[in-house]
């Protein structure tokens, strides 16, 4: 496998890991049982429905493709509860079915919360939902730009056109696409309009369905997911690379929350505010995992309803604080720093949550110069990273980044 898979990949793991922050039916045999028992504490959210589950017996197992590169536990449970929107497995042998229960529904009355103010209702949460990894992405388009056939006794690198109608039809070849077929070109530039192009596309079924029509004759596509059969027309839970549903982690309470594209990693015993948070970025993870990291915490914590400032001081703090970690503490004198200017950007016309991560979804993509040019693969950069988010915030919003803090 080309080098290119791994640099990218450690990319993904190390500067846009897993979102974390501190703080606090299907098939099968179901297990019933009561909702957790008790009245519940005034203005306590009434326990969700759903059944439990092994495994062993349904094939759900819990996935993570976009986490960090450490094993997590919950893939080793054979014990699940499922929800009408939530998949709640535990990386504890202490938890309870009350405890799965709790946590499904706070992220149930969490998200009931969050939706509306990206404008969007579970529908369409639904439909923008991703259903394969940004990983599988990645491999996904430096695959295609390897595969080459003999024609006539000349080897030519396999087209867009070649691998799907979609590609070659629908978006605007970029520069240079006329020489993808001669092997000694550079792959990169086929490599990053196919993950682009992946990345860009809005509807999470059609991404899957390109893919599966690329799989076919060329069956080192989906490396990672030798049991995916492409020839299965349904799109049910038996094929799909994503459960349709969220997943969650439920850990102990002396582990800090974690969001990623797939689900998040939480207590039972967290309070929703917490939940809140975390599922606030798995919305956004839905469209990118790189995104300001001002933005994100601003737009997150101003979902939890907190109070902003009546001003903002320091614009170059938040100007500058773009790439953030899974540890990055800014302190709460950023927080609200970040909350402002956030609420600043909104204010714009034509801006909107929508647009933002609009916003979020163009800085997921990908340059084929930031590769070495022979093609070896190379570490994308922060400062790499830094320069294109501030780009694409210029290619979607009304004004450029550096115009919209001068001006603040």
């Amino acid at each position: 496998m080309n080098s290119r898979i791994w640099t990218l990949i450690g990319a993904l793991m190390i500067i846009l890991a897993l979102s974390a922050c501190g703080g606090g039916g299907g098939s099968g045999t179901a297990i019933t049982s009561d909702p957790a028992g008790g009245d519940n504490q005034e203005g306590a959210p009434d326990p969700v429905d759903g059944d439990f589950y092994f495994s062993s017996e349904t094939n759900k197992e819990y996935q993570n493709p976009d986490a960090d590169i450490f094993q997590e536990k919950c893939s080793l449970s054979d014990y699940y509860f499922e929800s009408a929107n939530f998949i709640v497995f535990s990386n504890l042998t202490t938890h309870s079915n009350d405890d799965l229960r709790t946590a499904a529904t706070k992220a149930q009355s969490a998200m009931d919360v969050i939706l509306p103010q990206f404008g969007l209702n579970w529908d369409t949460f639904y439909a923008m939902k991703r259903v394969v990894s940004f990983r599988d992405l990645n491999q996904f388009a430096s695959e295609v730009s390897q595969l080459t056939y003999l024609d006539g006794g000349i080897e030519k690198r396999v087209t867009i056109d070649q691998i799907s109608d979609y590609f070659g039809g629908e978006i605007e070849m970029p520069a240079g696409s006329a020489d993808w077929q001669d092997p000694s070109s550079n792959p990169d530039l086929q490599y990053a309009f196919v993950y682009n192009a992946l990345v860009n596309e809005r509807d999470p079924k059609k991404v899957r369905d390109v893919m599966v029509e690329a799989h076919e004759g060329y069956d080192q596509f989906f490396a990672d997911n030798p049991t995916f059969d492409p020839r299965q027309e349904d799109w049910n839970d038996q094929w799909e690379p994503f459960f349709k549903k969220i997943q969650i982690c439920a850990t102990s309470n002396d582990r800090i929350g974690r969001s990623s594209t797939s689900g998040i990693k939480i207590s039972p015993d967290f309070a929703e505010e917490e939940y809140r948070h975390e599922l606030t970025h798995l919305v956004i993870n839905q469209v990118s995992k790189v995104t300001a990291f001002w933005a994100k915490e601003g737009q997150t914590h101003l979902f939890l309803g907190e109070d902003v400032p009546a001003s903002l001081t320091d614009v170059a703090v938040v100007r500058d604080h773009i790439i953030g970690t899974d540890e990055t503490d800014p302190g709460l004198e950023n927080i609200d720093k970040f909350k402002k200017a956030y609420l600043e950007l909104v204010a714009l016309e034509g801006v909107n949550a929508q647009k933002v991560l609009d916003w979020h979804r163009l800085s997921m993509n990908i340059k084929a110069e930031w590769f070495d040019p022979d093609g070896t693969g190379g570490t994308i950069t922060d400062a790499e990273r830094e320069a294109w988010i501030m780009e694409a915030f210029g290619e979607v919003m009304p004004k450029s980044y550096a115009a919209f803090f001068n001006d603040l």
